[in-house]
């Protein structure tokens, strides 16, 4: 799999997954304060590849 200039090869039962920029919003659409932000690593992405 190519992504953008890197190839990148998935193995094992793994996901590639793309971070999501935005992290002032979370999936549900609710607006996140830096307070939590700052307590709690709040992550989200894209899945792109998964492993065989």
């Amino acid at each position: 799999m190519r992504v953008g200039k890197r190839h990148l090869i998935v193995v094992g039962d793994r996901l590639l997954i793309r971070p999501d920029e935005s992290q002032d919003k979370s999936p549900a659409g609710l607006y996140l304060p830096a307070t939590v932000r700052e307590k709690e690593d709040v992550w989200g992405g894209v899945v792109v590849e998964v492993g065989p």
